[in-house]
């Protein structure tokens, strides 16, 4: 895996718990999100309840599935319900979005302190190749944030709630039997008499006695569907399980059982194709629905602009399938906005993506494909920067070195004409100066030989460079698919052992080194399964 603390804290307690003398069950079992995490799981759990209930249970026994006919119930199959829904007739009630955060429940907290905000440009990066196909497209999507107190800095991440599509969410409320403008609130079955307004310093004494809010209630069925529960990804088999006792159809259930007891999730389909085809039969009421459908999830997108430059807007660069039956809710959602017209629900959540304090300290950015987000933001920063610098020149740097100030880049896609984005304002860096070097990969254009930025690196001239800059205090930006960081790390774990042997001669002594850097926050990773 790229982490370099990857699975720390479950690695920390295995240590302790066996040198406290504990009786090791099973090894340690590490999920990795660079694979399938929730089949990880669902291995583990399947072993470790084996385990368990073999050495344990008085009376070890194997426990399946079992087929409940639940047609002659009205309602469907009974859970332990946490809270339930309340209808609300009153108009005037608006949803509570402010919500004390100590009252949130944690996992759908980005459900509130969020705003609306208007999309004002939604532009197209990418060309057709000669035959007029799009092979990739990849949008740059800008957001007014001007009428809002939302401040952002470079390299930030947008977090952006996606909304099903109006026409899925319209036939599951149809078959659920649901009314759309149905209003409705939540309440908990474990609150008693607690007093809200306190702080939180002073309420935290409450938490586990209090109902935590999962949604802006009032809320109206539509906007249930629409924004909040999940009816598009691939479900968990957790979450299936549980559905069993709802179909009312037994040959249904049957074919739920023998879905389940296959290892593949390729036979999956989310939520709502279940119920439009293989489960017509299920029904759930509405407090069902809000606790057993998983909660929408935010996507993050890395900022593409600078508040220095664009203190009115925010900028994103989204990837998008260019088969339509192939996106996901989120590609789905952002493919659906028009400029000027879509309002979409955002938030701002810093990350390490800074630049150093100092123009004079060299920076390399490493973005091949979207990854190229983040570096448009430090390269619009870094240049007002030098004309703030140049305006208003403080003393010279004693500090004279080759590399002092350099700024290198780089990108890569598969073909020039076609894929590199934003081509013209890389250019307008390296008119302007603040752009060093440039080193560009496209991988597609000689069918003989293709060319990454890891085979650009690996150079010797570039890779000598970086190691330069990074002896001179140089920060390193990496933004892109989890595979190419991994490869840019153990590319620069070489380096340092043939370029640098008398300090560094093993793998050992390169990943400390490295580790040091991401320590300091002078190698800053942002990367994503692709």
């Amino acid at each position: 895996t790229l982490y370099t603390r990857y699975n720390a804290a479950g690695k920390k307690i295995d240590q302790l718990m066996q040198t406290v003398g504990a009786t090791r069950l099973l090894n340690l079992t590490l999920g990795d999100d660079n694979n399938d995490l929730d089949q990880d799981f669902e291995n583990w759990m399947y072993k470790i309840m084996q385990l368990a209930t073999d050495k344990y249970h008085p009376n070890p026994k194997s426990i399946g599935h079992e087929i409940v006919n639940t047609s002659g119930k009205d309602g469907g199959a009974e859970i332990g319900l946490e809270f339930e829904t309340v209808p609300v007739t009153d108009d005037s009630l608006e949803a509570d979005f402010n919500v004390p955060t100590h009252l949130l429940n944690p996992s759908t907290s980005h459900f509130f302190n969020n705003t609306y905000c208007l999309v004002t440009k939604k532009q197209e990066l990418c060309k057709p190749m000669p035959d007029a196909r799009m092979i990739t497209s990849t949008v740059h999507i800008e957001i007014d944030i001007s009428p809002f107190d939302i401040t952002y800095m470079a390299g930030d991440s947008l977090v952006l709630i996606p909304e099903n599509d109006p026409g899925i969410v319209s036939r599951v409320i149809e078959i659920m039997g649901f009314k759309p403008t149905d209003r409705f609130s939540i309440k908990g079955t474990v609150v008693d008499d607690v007093d809200y307004s306190l702080s939180d310093s002073s309420s935290m004494k409450y938490d586990r006695e209090v109902f935590k809010e999962i949604i802006p209630t009032p809320c109206s069925v539509q906007d249930l569907l629409t924004k909040y529960l999940d009816i598009n990804t691939t479900p968990r088999k957790s979450f299936l399980k549980t559905l069993i006792p709802f179909v009312s159809d037994l040959a249904q259930q049957e074919w739920l059982v023998q879905l389940l007891s296959k290892d593949s999730r390729d036979e999956y389909n989310g939520f709502y194709s279940l119920l439009f085809n293989e489960l017509s039969s299920l029904k759930l009421t509405l407090s069902e629905m809000v606790h057993l459908l998983p909660y929408s999830q935010p996507r993050l997108y890395t900022i593409a602009s600078s508040p220095l430059v664009h203190p009115r807007s925010v900028h994103v660069t989204v990837g998008l399938p260019t088969d339509l039956k192939k996106c996901g809710v989120g590609a789905r959602y952002i493919n659906s906005f028009v400029a000027g017209t879509s309002k979409v629900n955002i938030m701002v959540k810093p990350s390490q993506f800074r630049l150093p304090p100092s123009i004079d300290t060299p920076i390399t950015m490493i973005g091949p494909g979207t990854g190229i987000a983040p570096m448009i933001g430090l390269l619009q920063e870094r240049s007002h920067a030098k004309k703030t610098s140049a305006a208003n020149p403080d003393s010279p740097s004693t500090d004279e070195f080759e590399c002092r100030g350099h700024t290198t880049l780089y990108v890569g896609c598969k073909y020039s004409a076609h894929d590199f984005i934003y081509s013209a304002e890389i250019e307008g860096s390296r008119s302007d100066g603040t752009l060093t070097h440039l080193h560009t990969a496209f991988s597609r254009d000689d069918p003989n030989s293709k060319v990454y930025v890891q085979t650009l690196l690996s150079q010797e001239t570039n890779a000598r460079a970086l190691i330069d800059q990074l002896e001179h205090g140089g920060f390193l930006y990496v933004c892109g698919a989890t595979a190419m960081g991994m490869s840019i790390m153990d590319e620069i774990v070489s380096m340092l052992m043939k370029y640098r042997p008398s300090e560094y001669p093993d793998k050992d002594s390169a990943y400390i080194y490295v580790r040091e850097l991401q320590d300091d926050f002078r190698y800053i990773q942002e990367v994503y399964n692709a």
